[in-house]
């Protein structure tokens, strides 16, 4: 027997759904907000995305160079001053039942919407070594923004060959005393802005083809061996290792495995639809080439203007 009975005035009832917060679904929040339907996100994490991690955007049009979690904070307030609700939570999973989509959360709330919106963004991915997970908070962080007065004054590394290492280790290089770049590759990607503005530091040191393989300390973190392609290895003193490798969809709720590209992403066309009839996807849980927060935002927008073709459909 379907869940969905007779909700159409219930207060876990909504036109829109978004599951997550970051630019993506921020953005959806606000477009469908100003077109006076009833909308809600639901974010287990806080809201606004990768970018409240990131020290510093520089390529957002309009607001020069901010931090990220100002940015981050200025989306949700805009979002929610426009009449958003902001749901706190994990959502488990979810289906079509009937016209209406059921989104199940862990803390047993079960609530209705005429159309969903998927903007999960991803995952970070892990070191994948051993005694990782007991490193986990005490010397592990993928967040130098949220970890890095932890740091102050001491050594630590930042692995990984994008945008995210460069980023967080140019703001650690004005607390840490000594930052060690560890990246597999010969050469770092991306932003030659960050690159600039390293090379100006005194206190970084780069390790190129190059990769932790051990993880050193009793309790806390104190140490790592890192190992070069050529099979040499050296052990390095740290408080602190700071990973930026990549990531992953975050797709784990989503059931229908027909929706679902090889990768771990979300099929969706040029109007993010996903081949069931009121589902979007939107951001860094679609399958795209760039990763942008202006990206994230075009998105959004594509969504809930599409949503709102589809909800004047509905009745």
């Amino acid at each position: 027997m379907p869940i969905y009975t007779n909700t159409a005035n219930d207060s876990n009832t909504y036109d829109v759904l978004i599951i997550g917060a970051g630019p993506a679904g921020l953005t959806a929040a606000i477009y469908l907000k100003r077109a006076n339907y009833k909308v809600a996100f639901i974010e287990k994490d806080v809201p606004g995305g990768k970018i409240v991690n990131t020290p510093v955007v520089e390529n957002y049009p309009g607001a020069g160079k901010i931090q990220g979690a100002d940015l981050a904070l200025n989306m949700y307030q805009q979002a929610v001053d426009l009449g958003a609700q902001y749901i706190y939570g994990n959502v488990s999973s979810f289906e079509k039942q009937d016209r209406y989509f059921v989104v199940f959360t862990d803390d047993g709330v079960t609530r209705f919407c005429k159309a969903l919106i998927i903007a999960t963004g991803t995952t970070e991915n892990k070191l994948n070594l051993p005694n990782e997970k007991e490193f986990e908070g005490k010397g592990i962080s993928h967040c130098a923004i949220c970890d890095g007065s932890f740091a102050k004054g001491k050594n630590v590394a930042v692995v990984g060959s994008g945008n995210g290492a460069l980023g967080n280790a140019l703001y650690l290089s004005t607390i840490s005393d000594h930052i060690y770049m560890i990246n597999r590759s010969e050469k770092y990607k991306d932003s030659q802005s960050f690159l600039d503005q390293l090379s100006k530091k005194e206190n970084i040191e780069y390790f190129y083809n190059s990769e932790i393989t051990e993880l050193v300390g009793d309790g806390k973190l104190s140490s790592i061996k890192i190992t070069s392609k050529d099979g040499s290895s050296k052990n390095l003193p740290v408080s602190f290792v700071f990973v930026y490798v990549g990531s992953n969809a975050s797709t784990s709720f989503v059931r229908d495995q027909e929706i679902i590209n090889e990768n771990g992403t979300i099929k969706v066309n040029q109007n993010m639809e996903t081949s069931i009839p009121g589902l979007y996807a939107i951001g860094d849980v679609n399958k795209i080439r760039v990763r942008q927060i202006t990206v994230a935002a075009s998105d959004g927008t594509i969504a809930a203007l599409n949503a709102i073709s589809y909800l004047e459909r509905w009745e």
